[in-house]
């Protein structure tokens, strides 16, 4: 008898502290880190005289991140991030025509590789956009108040993980009266 009340103290007390435990963890404020990789935006257009419903074009130059499209599967898929520009096409083996926004190049599978997200301001918002394009427009909301903004590209892990290769392009809104 006092070996089974033993060993119903010892269940509750293991099961209590693995609640303990399974609560202390912190998931939605991690970022899973790439080693070497990088990324930043620019824009061809003037980002100090922004206006709502623009279509901004923006180039993402992105090291050392193999991308795929967000919703790539198995083999489909590339590592136009590893290098980008035109010097990147040529030393890839890519032909010089091609799309320079496209990912480029086999990958093993869609857990090895990333996609960008585009946020406005806040990353707790909707993404604006979600590719896994070097090159593309963002549309500026219409609903967007004037002053200064902020776009955030964050690389993501197919499986929806943030990383920590992030980057910024601050924009001012001018809204007409």
């Amino acid at each position: 008898m006092r070996s089974l009340v033993s060993r119903i103290t010892l269940a509750s007390m293991l099961a209590g502290g693995a609640g303990v435990f399974a609560c202390t963890a912190d998931v939605h404020d991690n970022t899973i880190s790439i080693p070497n990789a990088t990324v930043s935006m620019s824009s061809s257009a003037d980002t100090s005289d922004v206006t709502p419903n623009e279509q901004l074009p923006i180039h993402c130059d992105v090291q050392n991140v193999p991308l795929a499209e967000p919703d790539a599967q198995g083999a489909s898929g590339g590592d136009a991030g590893t290098s980008s520009g035109p010097d990147a096409a040529a030393e890839s083996g890519v032909a010089s025509g091609a799309d320079a926004g496209a990912p480029q190049g086999p990958s093993q599978n869609s857990d090895d590789t990333d996609y960008l997200e585009i946020h406005l301001d806040d990353e707790s918002t909707p993404a604006l956009l979600v590719t896994a394009q070097v090159t593309f427009t963002v549309t500026i909301p219409a609903d967007i108040k004037a002053g200064d903004h902020k776009l955030i590209c964050r690389v993501h892990k197919h499986d929806g993980s943030a990383t920590n290769v992030v980057a910024e392009l601050k924009i001012t809104v001018k809204t007409t009266t």
